[in-house]
This record gives structure tokens, sequence and C-alpha cells, in this order.
């Protein structure tokens, strides 16, 4: 007749053989890559910004990093169904990058001195974005370069 003592064994060395290795674990940081990454870093050009800002996409916020001194900074985060409306205001050298979220109605986001290219790109990211989140579609692709070039073509839609 098993005691009691044997019974609890048995069940933990069960629980030992259906627990993953350390090696088999995802780590945080592997899981915030794969499940929710970095699509688009971009930052304002550094001679006419001594402390550059950078606006970072992912697949659910955009985060504006406001660097304000030596190793201080501000982060403004935005969930992509709060904004209302990106805009790009482009001139001879370098974009403007606007955003217009339900909380800033009155006074948008600026992000100034931006290459126009880029400024450009991440207004097609975030307009795609947006539509994707209004229609509810979910985004099976993991390869970022995928899914930026998948949410350009969805901007330039709209």
């Amino acid at each position: 007749m098993p005691s009691i003592v044997n019974n609890t064994q048995i069940l933990k060395d069960k629980s030992k053989m259906q627990q993953p290795s350390i090696s088999e674990r995802k780590s945080l940081s592997q899981f915030v890559k794969e499940y929710n990454p970095v699509l688009l870093d971009i930052s304002t050009v550094f001679p006419f910004v001594l402390f550059p800002d950078t606006l970072r996409i992912d697949l659910q916020k955009v985060s504006i990093i406001h660097s304000e001194f030596f190793w201080s900074k501000r982060e403004e985060t935005i969930n992509i169904s709060d904004i209302l409306a990106v805009s790009v205001e482009s001139g001879p050298l370098f974009a403007t990058f606007i955003i217009k979220t339900k909380f800033f109605t009155q006074k948008p986001l600026r992000i100034r001195y931006l290459i126009k290219s880029e400024a450009t790109m991440t207004r097609r990211i975030i307009h795609g974005l947006m539509l994707v989140k209004k229609k509810d579609i979910r985004i099976d692709e993991a390869e970022p370069s995928k899914i930026i070039a998948m949410l350009e073509e969805v901007g330039k839609m709209s």
C-alpha cells in the first residue's frame, strides 16, 4: 500500500517533467520583440536640435521621447486608438510631424526637424495602423519589415 509521501513525490516528479526547461522558456524581452516589435524609430536632425527627439512606433502605440538635457528624457505615449489625425508639414529642408489626439485637441503634438522622407513614411505607417485598428484587423506577420511594408501600403490608400 503506497503512502501519502510517495504519492506526493510522484506528483512532484510529474510537475517537473511538464515544466519547460529554462532554455525553452521565452524571456520577457523575446516576448516583447515577438508580439510587439518596434516598427520604426526616427529622430530629429542633430545640428538643428541639440538634444534630438525620437518618435517610436509599435503595433499598439506611438511614443515621443523628448531629450531635454544630458541623460534626461521625457516620454509621451499615445495609443493608436487615441490618435485622431496625423499630418506632415514640409519645408525646403525638413518636415514637421503633427499628431492630433483625443486628449491634445487644442494643441497637437509637433516634432520638428525630421527628414522629409522619414516623416512621410511615418505618416503612412500610422495611418495604416489607425485603419487596421478601426477595421479590427489582426496582424499575423512577425517580421517588422514586412509589417511596415504592408502598413505603408494601407496608409497610402487612406
